[in-house]
C-alpha cells in the first residue's frame, strides 16, 4: 500500500486500497546507507468502516413563496470506503420538520402548506450503508408572499344591451389565503364596458352595439397580483325596438280648423337600426275624435282638426312601429277651448233694380244662423257704398236715402250685410249692385205775362222752381199754345209774339208751359201757367212830328207838332202824352175817347235854357193805364240844334 520509506505513517483515507476490513500491518526496517538491517513485521490491525462525510447544503431557490418548489442540493459528500452513498434531505422551518430525511431533495410549499414569513432551511446527509455522515444545513430562505392564480376564463356571450356578469372567485385562488380584490388593466369601453362589483366581473356592452369585444382581468392579494386573464366577450345582435320623444300637450280654439305639422315624427323617434323615415307611425287611440280628429300626415307628421263647433279634450296616442314589429308609444293631449261661434248670412240683396238720385234703397239680408243663439237673437247690420268709399256705415238701418244722402247719377251702389251675436260679427256679404241712372229735373211754376193781351201783344213765360238732383246745368224750354193748338213748340225761346203769329186772335186763351232738360237731355215735369184771354185792345202811335224852327233860340218859342194815332182795335181812353226836351217837360192827360183809326192833333210851345243840340222825345201813354197791343210806338225823338 506504500512502499518503505523513510514515511512512518499510512493515512488510509489517502492511500487508496486501503479498505475497511484490510489488516494493515508495517514493516520497518533501519539501512547504514549502504545495507538495509533486517525487517520487522508488526501486528495487524484491522481496518473497520469509516463514516461518510458532506461538506455543506444549499436550498434553492433563493427567493421563495407558498407555491415555491425547493431543491435541497448537497456538496462534498465522500466516503474513504468507497462505499455507495445515499443521499438524504430533510426541510424544515421554525416551527419544525416540514419533510424529514428522505432520498427526496425537493419539497413542494404548495402541497404541503408552508406559509409566508415561513424561514425554510434544509439539511443534507449520506449513508454509506452502515452510518450516516455528518449532516450539513443550508441557509434559510423566507417564504415570501405568493401572488393569487388565475385559471382561464371562458368566452362569455351576452345579448345586445344585456348585462352580463362572471364570479371571479371560481377562477382565482390564493395559497395564502388571502382574500383578493380584482381589477381590470384593459377594455374594450366603447364596445363593453368591464367593471367589478365585489368578486363579480360586470360586463355591459355598449348602447345598441354587438359584436366581439375583450377585457384583461387579474387578482390581488394586497401585495402582489395574479397572471392576467383575456376575457372574450361575444355581443349577440338583437332589434332595437324604436323610442319616441314625449310629445307635448296641445291647446286650440274651437274651429281654428286644421292644425298643420303640430309634430314632426322624424325629428322625435328614433332607432338603432332602421332611420326614421324607415318606420311607421299611427294613431293607435283618441279618445275624443268628436271634438278634434288627429291623423298621420305622409307617415311623418300630426295633423289635428278641430271638429265644428266642438270643445273638449282628446287624449291621442301615437305608435311608432320598426319593421320587425317592435315599437315605442306616446300619448299627448290636445285640448280645444271653448269660443263663441261667430253667426254667419247667406246674402244681401239691394232694391230697387233700378235707382236714380231720389231712390230710397233697402237692403235685405238672407240666411242669418248662429250655432250659440236663435236668428233673434241676432243684431243686422248694413253699410251702403259706392265706387268711392263707405256712404253709411255699418249700422241697424237698412235703408239709404239717395234723396237726402247725395249719391250721384252713375254711382254704382250696394250694401254689405252681416249681424253680430253680441260678441263676434258673421261673415259679410255683398248685395247685387245698383247703378244710379239720371233723375230728372223738376221744376214748380210758370208764369204768363203780361195777363191781358190783344192779337199784337208780346206774351213772356217765366218758370221758377227748377231743380236738379244730380246737379246737371239746365236749359229752360217754353211752349206757347191757345185752347185749339201749339203757338210756339218748346224752345229756349220764353216770349211769343201774338202779332206775329197767324191765329193768334180776339178770343183766344193763351197758356205757356215751363219745363227743363238736363245734360243727358232728360225732361222735367212740364208746369203750365194761368191763361191770359185775347181781346181788343188800343194801339197809340205818334205820326207827323216835327218842330219848328230848327234849329231853335233860346230867345224864343218853339213849336212841337205831332198827331196821336189810335191804330188798335178798341178805344183809347184817358191819353197822356210827355214832351221831355231836356230843359223841362210837358205833359197832359187827354180825357177824350179816341177811337181805332182816329187820331188827335196836339202842338206845343216850348222855351229852350241852353244853347246846343237837344233831343226832344214824346211818350204816349207813358202809363200804361190802358194796355195796348204794341207798346214800342208809343214814342219817337228830334234832335234841334238850340242858339
Amino acid at each position: 500500500m506504500q512502499a518503505f520509506s523513510a514515511t512512518s505513517t499510512l493515512d488510509c483515507g489517502v492511500v487508496a486500497g486501503c479498505d475497511k476490513s484490510d489488516t494493515i500491518m508495517c514493516k520497518a526496517k533501519g539501512n547504514d546507507g549502504v545495507v538495509d538491517s533486517n525487517t520487522v513485521t508488526s501486528t495487524g490491525i484491522a481496518v473497520g468502516n469509516s463514516a461518510p462525510i458532506v461538506t455543506s447544503a444549499s436550498l434553492t431557490p433563493a427567493t421563495a413563496d407558498t407555491n415555491t418548489l425547493f431543491t435541497c442540493t448537497g456538496a462534498g459528500k465522500n466516503d474513504i470506503d468507497g462505499d455507495t452513498l445515499t443521499e438524504q434531505y430533510e426541510f424544515s422551518d421554525a416551527n419544525g420538520v416540514l419533510q424529514v430525511f428522505s432520498v427526496t431533495n425537493t419539497f413542494n410549499c404548495a402541497a404541503t402548506g408552508c406559509d409566508k414569513n415561513d424561514a425554510v432551511k434544509c439539511k443534507y446527509k449520506v449513508n454509506d450503508g452502515t452510518i450516516d455522515s455528518s449532516v450539513a444545513t443550508s441557509t434559510t430562505v423566507n417564504v415570501e408572499n405568493t401572488a393569487p392564480a388565475m385559471n382561464a376564463i371562458s368566452a362569455q356571450t351576452t345579448d345586445e344591451d344585456t348585462q352580463k356578469t362572471f364570479d371571479l372567485s371560481t377562477v382565482a385562488s390564493d395559497v395564502d389565503n388571502d382574500a383578493l380584490t380584482y381589477s381590470i388593466t384593459a377594455e374594450d369601453a366603447a364596445k363593453v364596458d368591464c367593471s367589478i362589483n365585489a368578486n363579480n366581473l360586470v360586463m355591459q356592452p355598449a348602447l345598441n352595439y354587438n359584436g366581439a369585444a375583450s377585457c384583461d382581468v387579474r387578482a390581488s392579494d394586497g401585495t402582489a397580483n395574479s397572471n392576467t386573464q383575456t376575457v372574450s366577450i361575444t355581443v349577440n345582435a338583437v332589434n332595437d325596438a324604436p323610442t319616441l320623444s314625449a310629445l307635448s300637450d296641445k291647446t286650440y280654439d274651437e274651429d281654428s280648423g286644421l292644425q298643420n305639422d303640430i309634430f314632426d315624427l322624424h325629428i322625435l323617434a328614433a332607432d338603432v337600426e332602421t332611420a326614421a323615415n324607415g318606420l311607421t307611425y299611427s294613431i293607435q287611440s283618441q279618445s275624443n275624435a268628436a271634438a278634434v280628429n288627429c291623423v298621420i300626415d305622409n307617415n311623418q307628421f300630426i295633423d289635428c282638426t278641430t271638429q265644428t263647433n266642438q270643445n273638449g279634450a282628446s287624449d291621442v296616442t301615437v305608435r311608432v312601429t320598426d319593421p320587425q314589429n317592435a315599437f315605442a308609444e306616446r300619448t299627448f293631449r290636445v285640448t280645444i277651448t271653448a269660443v263663441n261661434d261667430a253667426p254667419t248670412v247667406a246674402s244681401g240683396n239691394l232694391s230697387p233694380a233700378t235707382a236714380d238720385t231720389n231712390t230710397a234703397f233697402t237692403c235685405t239680408g238672407v240666411g242669418k244662423a248662429d250655432v250659440d243663439n236663435t236668428p233673434q237673437q241676432l243684431t243686422e247690420l248694413y253699410q251702403f257704398e259706392d265706387d268711392s268709399g263707405v256712404l253709411q256705415a255699418f249700422s241697424a238701418t237698412n235703408t239709404y236715402s239717395c234723396a237726402t244722402a247725395g249719391c250721384d247719377k252713375n254711382d254704382n251702389i250696394k250694401c254689405k250685410y252681416k249681424v253680430n251675436d253680441g260678441l263676434d260679427d258673421s261673415n259679410i256679404v255683398t248685395s247685387n249692385q245698383v247703378t244710379v241712372q239720371n233723375t230728372a229735373p223738376t221744376v214748380a211754376s210758370a208764369s204768363l205775362i203780361p195777363t191781358t193781351a190783344n192779337t199784337n201783344t208780346l206774351f213772356t213765360c217765366a218758370g221758377s222752381g227748377s231743380n236738379d238732383a244730380d246737379g246737371d246745368s239746365l236749359s229752360n224750354l217754353y211752349q206757347f199754345k191757345d185752347a185749339a193748338s201749339i203757338l210756339q213748340t218748346f224752345s229756349t225761346t220764353s216770349v211769343f209774339n201774338c202779332g206775329n203769329i197767324a191765329g193768334c186772335d180776339v178770343g183766344d186763351t193763351i197758356t205757356c208751359e215751363y219745363k227743363v232738360q238736363d245734360t243727358s237731355n232728360e225732361d222735367s215735369n212740364v208746369v203750365s201757367s194761368s191763361s191770359v184771354n185775347v181781346v181788343d185792345v188800343p194801339d197809340l202811335a205818334i205820326a207827323d212830328y216835327y218842330v219848328l224852327p230848327n234849329p231853335a233860340n233860346t230867345n224864343s218859342f218853339t213849336l212841337v207838332f205831332f198827331k196821336i194815332l189810335n191804330i188798335g182795335t178798341a178805344i183809347a181812353q184817358n191819353i197822356e202824352y210827355i214832351i221831355d226836351y231836356q230843359d223841362g217837360t210837358l205833359s197832359q192827360v187827354q180825357p177824350l175817347n179816341l177811337d181805332p183809326g182816329k187820331n188827335i192833333t196836339v202842338s206845343r210851345q216850348v222855351k229852350f235854357i241852353n244853347p246846343g243840340l237837344h233831343n226832344i222825345i214824346v211818350t204816349v201813354d207813358q202809363n200804361k193805364i190802358i194796355p195796348e197791343v204794341l207798346e214800342t210806338n208809343n214814342e219817337e225823338t228830334k234832335q234841334v240844334n238850340v242858339n
